[in-house]
């Protein structure tokens, strides 16, 4: 501004205290610019997008992307003005527009007032840049409009700029608007299709006059996806993605390739299962994002192409990525230079499968058999390739076990849940004897079996242990993962006995159950460990049952053609809680109704109504074998 225009302003100003502290700012922004866009655009990064309290580093920052120097003791002037402004002072823009034009203002409304704003803004601010008329909507906020102040190259990047960026966001986002800007419209498709739904440039690009059809949808359609992503980002159960269709419509293969791989997760995954979506994109998606099984089964396709194979070659995500190398290996189509890499790999069930792999001849095994380790070795031996001279000779050299040693990885089954009970169940049929010194001591059938090692009483039953499988399973390389071992429902030993289970057939007489709870959380659970020489296949876990406890679990690999290996357990049981159920029971075969629970406590009262001296063995026992005889 020119110091003339700069005094009318003081002259205009200096009695209107509504429209004092924005006359300031203004004034204050034309004695620190020399009236170039850059100027004006570095005024107002100062004053709007400063956050840091680093303030000559931010200056120094500033004076590194603007062609010209911003003093400190400007930019401190202008956060002192920039606080002053208050929310509700925006109508001082008003008086700002009225007191600095020579505008006659009619009577009438906001429309009427604004229109007159803008034809003002569109005639002072001609010469300046965007971004500063920005800054001036910001002050008249809800009256002047961009596209009616803008220029149409302009509005493709103002519009939405967010005020409040902190500096490196700022420059970031700069450096966004110029790269839009300048970017070939050649290469604006391809940009369009990889540009994630969410990204900047997506919204930037927008605003270009010169996209193509094609371009133009694949934007349309990823800003439509953004904004309903925006709105539903608080909605966890994704139901939004079902009613925009993703999954189930025919987008054309120009927008399917430019979201397949997008990185929000939901979006991706919605595409994913779209029938419609090319087999090339489905299986490049599995290759880049895909679950564990995705990938195996992709590799059952012979005809996988070689790119997705080096792709999954190189996966090392986690343990179970072993099985895809291993699988990767195993493929008729990976090639010799792939296969070589995995020769060095660290599983050795890779580097066996590696060696067995056609693509290895018999020039290379010679080559490699002296410096081989086992298992390479081992994977030579069946290489169809293999002389049988070779073979007999590595088949020696693996005899010997110092040089060749076998090895293996720990692996162990745990729990998690919040809470488990491990059963001690004992069952069977009890003396008259037994029962005689409990009334005698005059106490409870609980009491009496409980000091008196009642896990003796099983003579037809014993058992130990947790009816549930362990749910998580922890790798050698320490990483876990959740694991479901089923129960084979048609096996008996899954079945918990019960006394009305195990009543005789014959004869009468007293039968116990005593019941033990030791409870306590998953995580101060014992585990189960096992130690294994090839790769762990979770499905190959089967737990082994007795009386409806699990006693172990077996790892059976029918590709070894024997059990591979056993989980024990390991570690001390994390009770924190003991309860007990122990009952004694009468019954007599003949009259299958008679099945009646004992209380030693409704004993001695039945014994003392029949005028008998509790306290007298022999009476109590001559008592007992009249009304509840024992036959076989």
């Amino acid at each position: 501004m020119k110091e003339d225009l700069k005094n009318k302003y003081i002259d205009q100003l200096k009695d209107l205290n509504l429209g004092q502290k924005i006359a300031d700012l203004l004034l204050f922004i034309s004695y620190y610019s020399d009236g170039e866009t850059k100027v004006v655009e570095g005024e107002y990064v100062s004053l709007h997008m400063h956050k840091s309290s680093d303030i000559k580093n931010d200056i120094k920052q500033l004076n590194e992307i603007l062609p010209i120097p911003i003093d400190s003791e400007g930019f401190e002037c202008s956060q002192i003005l920039n606080k002053q402004l208050k929310e509700d002072e925006w109508d001082a823009a008003l008086v700002w527009f009225y007191a600095v034009t020579d505008v006659e203002w009619e009577e009438g409304g906001e429309i009427e007032i604004a229109d007159q704003i803008i034809s003002s803004i569109k005639s002072e601010f001609e010469s300046y840049s965007a971004i500063f008329k920005l800054w001036v909507l910001e002050l008249i906020k809800g009256v002047a409009k961009a596209d009616k102040v803008l220029k149409p190259g302009e509005k493709g990047w103002v519009e939405g700029v967010p005020i409040d960026l902190g500096l490196k966001q700022t420059i970031k986002f700069r450096d966004e608007i110029d790269a839009a800007n300048i970017l070939p419209s050649e290469k604006l498709l391809g940009i369009a299709k990889k540009e994630h739904i969410s990204s900047n440039m997506i919204r930037l690009l927008s605003y270009r006059e010169d996209l193509d059809n094609k371009t133009r949808e694949i934007i349309d359609f990823k800003q439509k996806f953004a904004e309903l992503n925006e709105q539903h980002k608080d909605d966890s159960s994704y139901a939004w993605l079902e009613e925009s269709l993703l999954s189930i419509t025919d987008w054309g293969r120009d927008i399917f390739e430019s979201i397949y791989l997008d990185q929000n997760e939901h979006i991706r995954k919605a595409v994913s299962k779209n029938t419609f979506l090319p087999k090339e994109f489905s299986d490049k998606y599995k290759v880049v994002f895909g679950e564990f099984n995705e990938k195996l089964d992709l590799l059952s396709d012979k005809d996988l192409p070689v790119e997705y194979l080096e792709d999954l070659s190189k996966d090392k995500s986690n343990y179970n990525a072993s099985r895809i190398r291993k699988a990767v290996a195993l493929h008729p189509n990976t090639p010799l230079n792939i296969i070589e890499s995995l020769l060095k790999d660290d599983a050795r069930w890779v580097r066996e499968s590696a060696a067995m792999h056609p693509n290895i001849n018999q020039k290379i095994i010679a080559k490699m058999t002296s410096t081989a380790d086992r298992y390479i070795l081992i994977g030579f031996s069946k290489n169809p390739n293999c002389d049988k001279e070779s073979k007999t000779n590595i088949l020696t050299m693996l005899e010997d076990l110092d040089k060749y040693p076998i090895q293996g990885d720990e692996y162990e089954l745990f729990y998690t849940s919040d809470y488990l009970t491990a059963t001690e169940g004992h069952g069977g049929g009890v003396s008259n004897d037994e029962v005689i010194n409990a009334i005698l001591e005059g106490e409870s059938w609980h009491d009496y079996v409980f000091y008196n090692d009642w896990h003796e009483f099983g003579d037809s039953w014993s058992f130990w242990g947790v009816p549930e499988t362990p749910d998580f399973i922890k790798y050698p390389d320490g990483s876990m993962s959740p694991i479901n071992i089923p129960m084979d429902e048609n096996d008996p030993d899954t079945v918990i006995p019960t006394i009305e289970d195990n009543i005789p057939s014959s004869g009468s007489g007293f039968l116990c159950s005593h019941l033990q709870y030791n409870s306590g959380t998953g995580a101060d659970w014992q585990g189960y460990v096992a130690e294994l020489e090839y790769e762990l296949i979770p499905e190959k876990i089967e737990a082994s049952y007795e009386y409806g406890m699990c006693s172990c679990f077996e790892y059976c690999d029918e590709t070894r053609g024997e059990a591979a290996g056993t989980f024990e357990e390991d570690g001390m049981w994390g009770f924190t809680d003991i309860t007990t159920d122990f009952y004694l029971y009468y019954y007599d075969s003949k009259d299958p109704s008679i099945f009646t629970e004992i209380a030693i406590e409704d004993l001695i009262e039945e014994i003392k109504g029949a005028k008998i001296d509790d306290t007298n063995e022999a009476a109590v026992k001559k008592y007992l074998e009249k009304h509840y005889p024992i036959s076989d």
